[in-house]
């Protein structure tokens, strides 16, 4: 392959932290069927702007998400994390720049993750954030009708401020 041996162990080494691989002693490396041992951070290199299949997998997964996590939010969330939300919400009502209103809106999914207290959610949105930084078309689509999305955290911090969990579900 041309390569040296360190770039070759450094490689497979990786491969096996992406859940790719399984080093066995004595029998070689085996590959692995990535839907039964991968993890979600492959995602970033499996999905690409024209897969319109993975591209809507990777929304209704966010979709479903962040449903719950209002919902949770809507029982949980103190007056400060609502009046941080709404803050947020202000900010991006006048936000331009497409770079500063993705980063927002990940800012804003986190402090809706932190009201809810789901410590296990927090920590997938840090791999959805690596697909989006990954695929910044991704953003890009999503964000493409800044009214909607601009009006959705309002409609968010409205469902916060009328503490109804199913009302946030549907």
């Amino acid at each position: 392959l041309g390569l040296s041996r360190l770039t070759l162990r450094a490689a497979l080494s990786r491969l096996e932290t992406e859940g790719l691989l399984r080093p066995r002693h004595g029998e070689g490396v085996r590959v692995l069927d990535f839907r039964a041992s991968g993890h979600f951070d492959l995602y970033r290199h499996l999905i690409g702007p024209a897969d319109r299949e993975r591209v809507g997998a990777f929304l209704e997964l966010r979709r479903a998400v962040a449903a719950e996590a209002v919902a949770l939010a809507c029982r949980r969330a103190t007056p400060a994390a609502r009046a941080h939300l709404a803050e947020l919400a202000a900010l991006q009502a006048a936000e331009p720049d497409p770079a500063a209103f993705t980063a927002r809106d990940l800012a804003f999914g986190r402090a809706v993750l932190r009201a809810a207290g789901n410590l296990a959610m927090e920590l997938l949105l840090n791999t959805v954030e690596g697909v989006y930084l990954a695929r910044p078309e991704l953003g890009a689509a999503l964000h493409a009708d800044r009214a909607a999305v601009r009006a959705s955290y309002h409609a968010v911090v409205a469902l916060l401020e009328a503490g109804d969990p199913d009302a946030a579900r549907t």
